[in-house]
């Protein structure tokens, strides 16, 4: 595994990479809301003919921060996928995503189809839309907040760090460890803090409503795999209802859903069935080298 910094934008951004591998196809990994590169740990020894590539988006993990007046939203987030391709020198790559990472990949794929082979979404078919009255108050709250200071929530040490981030993803503590690790530093007090940019658990500002996200979709002209788990975001119509769920797989042209047994990181709780679910589904599209 090789570790290395590539600048997008005036922003160095961590890239890890497994090199190269029998097969000539690469994998380009876009990680959630959050999370980081280390999301994938846990899944690319299990897809070992790929060359697997994982990147820390601006501002999580290991990557700098946005500069001042910096903002998240989709939009400048496939600027950077975009950047990172042509930085690394990729071509029909297979992007694989994992919640608003698999947004990301959807997007991408329906921009740049000549860059992309096939997507792998987990726990996500695009992104997630709001109401009018919802998008009206979310950009109030990011103008708002992010004009504050606010402390940075500090632990005793990294094994609190990660009791608190397992809980909150409603998982056991292993599986979040090597996220968590990546996710911190120590402060001149020895504390453990987060490296996240404080900017990313903000609404965003420029946010796509469902008509939008449909043509997104109808414009993906590469196959893509859609990975549910069967205890995730979607399994109840909280996030999304089941019906828009169903009109947006319509939409895309070449499309299979799995449905896996897990939660929203059933990446991190299945990895044995989701990479053989992906390489399956891979090889179906004479993907693989035997």
């Amino acid at each position: 595994m090789n570790e290395y910094k590539i600048d997008i934008h005036g922003v160095k951004c961590s890239i890890v990479d497994s090199g190269k591998k029998k097969s000539d196809q690469t994998i380009l990994a876009i990680h959630g809301r959050l999370d980081n590169a280390a999301t994938f740990f846990t899944l690319w020894p299990l897809m070992p003919d790929y060359r697997f590539i994982a990147i820390d988006l601006p501002g999580h993990g290991k990557s700098e921060h946005l500069g001042a007046g910096g903002y998240f939203n989709y939009l400048d987030i496939i600027d950077t996928i975009y950047v990172a391709i042509q930085k690394l020198n990729l071509s029909h790559v297979i992007l694989l995503g994992h919640s608003m990472g698999g947004a990301y990949c959807a997007l991408f794929a329906s921009i740049f189809p000549e860059l992309v082979s096939h997507v792998i979404s987990i726990e996500a078919l695009g992104p997630l839309v709001y109401s009018p009255e919802k998008m009206l108050n979310n950009i109030k709250m990011s103008i708002v907040e992010r004009n504050k200071v606010k402390r940075k929530n500090t632990f005793m040490n990294l094994e609190h760090a990660i009791s608190t981030r397992a809980k909150a993803s409603h998982l056991p503590n292993h599986l979040m460890k090597n996220i968590v690790k990546r996710g911190t530093l120590s402060n001149e007090q020895q504390q453990i803090v987060w490296s996240t940019d404080k900017r990313v658990k903000l609404p965003m500002l420029y946010d796509l409503n469902e008509q939008q996200v449909m043509q997104f979709l109808a414009e993906i002209s590469c196959p893509l795999l859609y990975i549910e788990g069967d205890k995730g975001m979607f399994s109840n119509d909280q996030m999304i209802t089941r019906n828009q769920m169903n009109k947006r797989m319509h939409t895309i042209s070449d499309v299979t859903k799995i449905i896996i047994q897990g939660g929203h990181y059933l990446h991190l709780e299945n990895p044995d069935k989701v990479a053989q679910e992906s390489v399956n589904w891979l090889k179906l599209n004479s993907l693989c080298l035997n």
